[in-house]
């Protein structure tokens, strides 16, 4: 089983670099750099995870678990913004806005960290074979739940801009639209299972199906082309503006 997902994250990070090559040469707009952004933060996370499930000791699963965090507690941040800008709810990035979405992800980054000096990410640390697999059992404490919280939070906030956005656009954009939708309906989809996990197997549910959302975000991008439709709005709006 190990080899699979190992297999599947790798196939994931390759379609990731060359969504990352084509954005780079693709286009310069705002939104773009924080997409490139996004997909940094969601390779590191997965790579993190890759490498945890392919430890068999507790010295190295803790320390590829942390690397995780340097993604995982950040991308859903990322995973707003790029949706705040690409459905032009907002047109720049203010630093009140940054101080408001990152205070928790950065706290997050620091308490995982350091939370040996307090427990307020992760209560204990224990190994557990199910299925000739060895895997980290963490016991969740209270800052775990907070930042779990805000990652539905801000994917529920994309949702309804792209909903939005959905509502308004024509026809011929509607398809971009519902696929950025089922793309950011996917993570939420793996939190729930890793809070009810029921089939007990000791999985990160959502490093497994996010995957899959960049899988539907590259779909946007080299099929529906997303850049050009930001393009064809910005000119819509330039030639009103003139008229």
């Amino acid at each position: 089983m190990t080899i699979v997902i190992s297999m599947y994250f790798f196939i994931t990070i390759v379609i990731i670099v060359f969504m990352f090559s084509y954005v780079i040469l693709r286009t310069n707009l705002l939104y773009s750099r924080f997409l490139l952004a996004l997909g940094l933060f969601i390779s590191i996370y997965i790579f993190g995870y890759a490498m945890e499930l392919n430890s068999s000791t507790m010295e190295s699963m803790l320390i590829w678990n942390k690397i995780q965090y340097i993604g995982l507690s950040f991308y859903a941040a990322f995973w707003l913004i790029v949706s705040l800008l690409f459905t032009k709810t907002i047109k720049r990035i203010s630093f009140p806005l940054m101080l408001a979405l990152f205070i928790i992800p950065v706290l997050t980054f620091v308490f995982r960290f350091t939370n040996s000096l307090h427990n307020f990410y992760y209560t204990s640390f224990t190994l557990v074979e199910r299925n000739n697999q060895v895997f980290l059992q963490l016991g969740k404490g209270f800052w775990y739940y907070i930042q779990l919280g805000y990652s539905v939070l801000t994917l529920i906030i994309t949702n309804i801009l792209y909903g939005y956005r959905y509502k308004k656009s024509k026809n011929a954009n509607k398809k971009i639209y519902r696929i950025l939708i089922f793309a950011s309906l996917i993570p939420i989809l793996g939190i729930s299972l890793i809070l009810t996990d029921f089939w007990n197997t000791g999985l990160d549910y959502a490093a497994l199906i996010v995957p899959v959302s960049i899988i539907l975000f590259s779909i946007a991008i080299f099929k529906y082309d997303m850049f050009e439709l930001k393009a064809t709005a910005r000119d819509s709006i330039f030639t009103n503006n003139e008229n």
